[in-house]
């Protein structure tokens, strides 16, 4: 299979373009926004993609798995658990509102096992029962599939973790905006 543009794969390109797709191209191993023109026929496929959406975090998740949360109306955070959240607006166990809520960062939690705490979209550094030290690194959709969430009463129990950040093509709810 050829890795060049054909006729159909231009028009298609270019209809996503269209449809307000945003058109990158590789520099330097880097992916640009900044660029004159675009594919032509012919042109490398690997020179050129759209540029993907990030997936907007689904913090429900949270609601169900009790863990500790970060709120903020600025630029402290708050340490509570979510209780409810609808249109922008979180509400922690004491009934108050925030602007923003994430899993608690930076902080080892302890598990007890059970369903995966989080919801897609965090990278996720997880401690399993064989040994005491962080094993794994795991992003995105690896670490919900995990079955050491559930434990069965083996090495591969996960026993704690830590949530380290928002995972490359994720973004928090707040942090929508047009430019994606």
């Amino acid at each position: 299979m050829s890795n060049t543009f054909t006729a159909q794969g231009l028009a298609d390109f270019y209809q996503k373009v269209a449809d307000g797709g945003e058109a990158q191209l590789k520099i330097d191993e880097e992916w640009a926004n900044l660029f004159v023109g675009g594919p032509s026929l012919g042109g490398s496929k690997d020179k050129w993609r759209i540029k993907p959406t990030k997936k907007v975090i689904d913090l429900s998740v949270l609601i169900e798995s009790g863990i500790d949360c970060e709120f903020s109306e600025g630029i402290s955070w708050f340490f509570s658990t979510l209780k409810h959240h609808s249109n922008g607006v979180y509400m922690d166990v004491t009934s108050s509102v925030w602007d923003k809520c994430k899993p608690r960062m930076n902080h080892k939690h302890a598990w007890q096992g059970g369903e995966c705490p989080l919801p897609e979209g965090f990278e996720v550094k997880v401690w399993y029962r064989d040994d005491s030290r962080c094993t794994d690194t795991l992003l995105n959709s690896g670490v919900y599939t995990n079955t050491g969430w559930v434990h069965r009463n083996n090495g591969r129990d996960i026993i704690a973790f830590e949530v380290l950040g928002v995972a490359d093509g994720y973004v928090m709810p707040w942090e929508v905006s047009d430019d994606f």
